[in-house]
């Protein structure tokens, strides 16, 4: 029995490690192909500096109706927008469907958490109030042409660990730094998300373009 218990939980284990290797797999083509960035589970941390007490919701946010994830990977973000900050509603857009999956499940009974199986260059931004990205520097150039050209006046936008790059380098540019905050993350719950930088950024005026 002892033996077929054992046997039973490394079938479970390779399956896991399986289904765990073919996210990671699709995530990273998607990102090797300029789509979006590999799948890398956000740390709790860095979670908790944005809608725990004294961070950057508290700070920087003035509306909490629409919060916006540009690659919501297992839906952290969303659930912690509503359950936590308190806003209305909170999309995740996903290109990995086995992420949108669990996403939608862990979110099964809960209003207001919504998962989208779309690039986060189709993402509806038009009336998001807070977006958080945690991207690559390979598509910083473009996102941030993205949310000047579509976010609302006032809108508010985090970067984890990545600047924009025409902002740091003071081109004219919609989006204005506003803040930015170390946060000692570490390697939680095998999160490969480290310690390192949140960049706070908000909407000034609509693109002119």
């Amino acid at each position: 029995m002892g033996n077929e218990a054992r046997v039973g939980r490394s079938e479970l284990a390779l399956a896991a490690g399986t289904a765990v290797n073919a996210v990671f797999a699709y995530s990273f083509v998607t990102a090797w192909r300029r789509k979006g960035a590999p799948f890398v589970p956000s740390a709790q941390a860095k979670i908790d500096a944005i809608f725990g007490r004294g961070g950057v919701l508290q700070s920087h946010v003035r509306r909490r109706q629409h919060a916006v994830d540009l690659g919501s990977g297992g839906g952290a973000f969303v659930r912690a927008a509503v359950r936590n900050g308190h806003f209305a509603r909170a999309t995740g857009y996903e290109l990995n469907p086995a992420l949108v999956l669990f996403a939608r499940m862990q979110s099964v009974l809960a209003r207001g958490e919504h998962f989208r199986l779309c690039s986060l260059w189709d993402a509806d931004l038009s009336d998001a109030d807070l977006v958080f990205v945690y991207g690559v520097p390979s598509i910083m150039v473009a996102l941030e042409a993205k949310l000047t050209r579509e976010l609302p006046v006032d809108a508010v936008v985090v970067s984890n660990l990545f600047r924009f790059p025409d902002v740091e380098e003071n081109r004219t540019t919609a989006l204005v730094e506003e803040a930015s905050q170390w946060v000692d993350a570490g390697l939680q719950n095998l999160s490969m998300d480290d310690s390192g930088m949140l960049f706070v950024y908000r909407h000034r005026a609509k693109s002119s373009e």
